[in-house]
């Protein structure tokens, strides 16, 4: 009796570490710099242990958009980016949120968009 409370304690806890698994988080990056009329985007991409807040904010968002920084100021030379994070659970939300932001880029902005390969740059984890 003993032995079978155990093996039913034991899967009730696997069923609900299974239940809190963590679904990926989606990610791209927009930046620009003010010195020069380009768009920078990322591939929207999972981002690696990304965690929202209790108030659905991404934690450690500077520091995803500080990635991408680094890699649009050592790969174009540009000293000075601006860079936004933008980030949902759904991939084809993010998706269409990646679309708007590049049509708006394009056309009603009227800049150049450079949009930088999932192969080139990738979000890491933050330590």
């Amino acid at each position: 009796m003993p032995f079978i409370k155990k093996i039913l304690i034991l899967v009730a806890s696997v069923i609900c570490l299974a239940s809190y698994a963590q679904k990926p988080i989606y990610g791209f990056a927009y930046t620009t710099s003010l010195k020069d009329s380009v768009i920078y985007l990322s591939a929207v991409q999972a981002i690696p242990e990304a965690q929202v807040g209790k108030h659905d904010f991404l934690n450690f968002r500077a520091d995803y958009g500080k990635q991408f920084s680094n890699y649009i100021q050592q790969s174009y030379g540009l000293p000075y980016v601006t860079t936004v994070v933008y980030f949902d659970k759904s991939r084809s939300k993010l998706e269409k949120r990646y679309l708007r932001a590049r049509r708006v880029a394009k056309y009603e902005q009227r800049k150049k968009i450079v949009e930088v390969n999932y192969s080139d740059f990738k979000f890491g984890p933050i330590k």
